[in-house]
């Protein structure tokens, strides 16, 4: 069976001296939720043989997050006075990672019948080679405050994976000439930046 293909970054997480791999997305809409969720995969037997599973689920912006726990049958109640911001859930054993998994999946199809869901955000070509140009044009001018120089403006270039612009476009100020992507304002502000004698804060360019 060919393996699905999951977009996300890989990571690990320590668990009992365990090294446990992971994958961590984004998801992205009136508020936003990042879940980190990784296993050892079965180890053989139950928990004693090593076998973890982890999930986490952290709101990055404007969730109501909340959780119950239920220890030797006293209730702990995380609500929102709390500040909860995060929920980790870990497991140990074969058996668990199977359970869990029919869990998780009974859970997808319970809430999949009142939501589409939201999809994970793809930047498109054009928005990757903007941002990479904004960060590069950000660096450069960095490095153009701290040093009173461009030297070094090439591994930045390859740093962020863009066609670079000559020092005479920076020093005059036609970026917007050089890709297309930096308006007039900006560089403008930028001119104004450079001769500032009160180094003032630089402009930061950004979509």
């Amino acid at each position: 069976m060919k393996e699905k293909e999951i977009s996300g970054q890989a990571s690990s997480v320590i668990i009992d001296g365990i090294k446990v791999p992971t994958m961590t997305t984004e998801f992205i809409s009136a508020n936003c939720l990042e879940i980190q969720v990784g296993t050892t995969g079965k180890m053989g037997g139950d928990t004693g043989h090593g076998g973890r599973t982890y999930l986490r689920i952290k709101s990055t912006a404007s969730s109501d997050l909340r959780s119950r726990v239920v220890a030797n049958g006293e209730h702990y109640d995380f609500d929102r006075a709390c500040g909860t911001n995060q929920v980790e859930i870990i497991l140990g054993g074969d058996t668990e990672l199977d359970t869990f998994f029919d869990c998780m999946q009974y859970a997808a199809d319970v809430l999949g019948q009142y939501t589409a869901g939201v999809m994970e955000y793809q930047p498109s070509r054009m928005e990757i080679r903007q941002m990479n140009f904004c960060e590069y044009i950000n660096e450069l001018c960095k490095l153009y405050r701290a040093t009173g120089k461009l030297k070094g403006s090439s591994d930045i270039r390859d740093r962020h994976h863009v066609t670079g612009i000559s020092q005479q476009q920076f020093f005059e100020c036609d970026l917007h000439r050089a890709t297309g992507y930096v308006g007039r304002e900006f560089t403008d502000q930028l001119y104004e930046s450079i001769l500032d004698t009160n180094c003032g804060p630089l402009p930061i360019y950004h979509e």
